[in-house]
C-alpha cells in the first residue's frame, strides 16, 4: 500500500519477509585419483569441461571422484580440485633411439602420456632433395604402397639416415609432377664391391603410388618433414618447429589430432623474440604446452637436434581410487 504525505513524498510498506538475502559462500574442495593433471597441486575448476581438460575424462578407476566434482559445478560455485599421487608414473621418449642429450616427457603422470606422439625438425632438415633424375633405376608398380630402387649413380650420398619413418617422400619428375607419399618403413643397403651389387633403397608406403610413370630412372626423389605442411616453411637456422599429436585418440577421440604445434623455436638458451618474449625451446614447451615437458643435458649441444618422430611410453596409471590411500 502507498499513500503520500505531501507533495512528491510517497510512502510504500514492502515485506522483506519473502526476500531471501544473497550470501557468499567459498568454493568447495576435493582430492581424489585422476588420469591426468598437475599432482598435489590445488586448480580452482569452475566447470565441468573445465575439469576435463585440466585433468582429462572420468575412466573405470576414479568415476567416483570425477563425478562427485562434476555434480557439484553442475549447481554450485567453483571448487578447488587436488589430483591425488596414486603412483602414476610419467611417459617419456628413453626407451626410443634417440640421442641421450634431448629427453622429451609427458607434462604429467598417467597412461594417458602413452598416446603423445612428438614431431620435431630444425633448420635446413625440413626438406632436401636426395637423388636427382638418373640416380636409381628399377620399375615401380602402378598402386603400390612398396617402392625398392637401385642406386645406380655410385657418387649419390643415399645412405641410411637419408630418410626417416615419418617423413614425407616426394616423388616425381617436373613433366608429370609429384606425390607426397608417407613413408612408414625405410630400408638401405649399401652396395657391395666383392660381390659387385649397387646400393638399394627400399619404402613401405602408407599411400598408392599412383603417377603416370614406371621407369625409376626419369623420377627425382626427395625428403621433407612429415609434419611440414602445418607450418608452410623451414625453421630458421638454428631453429626448430615441434608438432604434438595426439596418436591414437585417447586425449582427442580421433587418431593423429595435432594437439598443439610450436613454431620457430630457438636452440639457444636465453633468447628472446623481437617483443622480449621467451622463444627458447625448453622454456616455450614448459611454460606453454598442455602435453609435454623437455629436458636437455647440454645446452650448448644442439648439433644432435635433427629432425625425429618419438612416441613417449612407459607411462603408468597408478592404483585406482579404491585401492589409493588418501590422507584426511
Amino acid at each position: 500500500m502507498a499513500f503520500t504525505v505531501s507533495p512528491s513524498v510517497i510512502v510504500r510498506e514492502v515485506d522483506a519477509s519473502a526476500v531471501v538475502p544473497a550470501i557468499a559462500t567459498p568454493p568447495g574442495a576435493i582430492a581424489g585419483v585422476f588420469r591426468w593433471g598437475p599432482v598435489n597441486e590445488p586448480i580452482l575448476i569452475t566447470s565441468e569441461d573445465n575439469l576435463v581438460a585440466r585433468f582429462g575424462k572420468p575412466t573405470a578407476d576414479n568415476y567416483e571422484t570425477f563425478f562427485t566434482a562434476a555434480d557439484f559445478l553442475a549447481y554450485a560455485n567453483p571448487i578447488w580440485v587436488v589430483r591425488a599421487d596414486n603412483g602414476a608414473t610419467t611417459a617419456n621418449n628413453a626407451n626410443n633411439d634417440v640421442d641421450s642429450e634431448f629427453e622429451i616427457e609427458a607434462k604429467y603422470p598417467g597412461d594417458l602420456g602413452n598416446s603423445i606422439d612428438v614431431a620435431y625438425v630444425k633448420g635446413d632438415n625440413f626438406e632436401s632433395e636426395v637423388l636427382s633424375v638418373g640416380d636409381v633405376s628399377g620399375n615401380i608398380t602402378f598402386n603400390t604402397s612398396s617402392i625398392s630402387l637401385t642406386v645406380t649413380n655410385t657418387s649419390s650420398t643415399v645412405d641410411g639416415t637419408s630418410f626417416n619413418n615419418g617423413d614425407k617422400l616426394v616423388i616425381g619428375n617436373d613433366t608429370i609432377g609429384y606425390q607426397e607419399l608417407t613413408i612408414s618403413n625405410y630400408e638401405f643397403t649399401a652396395a657391395n664391391t666383392s660381390t659387385d651389387t649397387d646400393a638399394t633403397i627400399d619404402f613401405t608406403i602408407e599411400e598408392r603410388f599412383t603417377l603416370p610413370v614406371l621407369d625409376s630412372s626419369e623420377l627425382k626423389i626427395s625428403r621433407k618433414w612429415g609434419y611440414g605442411y602445418l607450418f608452410g616453411k623451414a625453421p630458421s637456422d638454428n631453429n626448430m618447429h615441434i608438432a604434438i599429436i595426439d596418436n591414437d585418440g585417447r586425449i582427442s577421440g580421433e587418431t593423429g589430432t595435432v594437439l598443439e604445434i610450436f613454431e620457430n623455436l630457438s636452440l639457444t638458451e636465453g633468447d628472446t623474440l623481437d617483443d622480449g618474449r621467451i622463444n627458447y625451446f625448453v622454456d616455450v614447451i614448459e611454460n606453454f604446452s598442455s602435453w609435454i615437458s623437455l629436458n636437455i643435458a647440454n645446452t650448448e649441444n644442439t648439433d644432435s637436434i635433427t629432425v625425429g618422430y618419438e612416441s613417449l611410453n612407459s607411462g603408468t596409471k597408478g592404483r585406482t581410487e579404491s585401492a589409493a590411500t588418501l590422507q584426511t
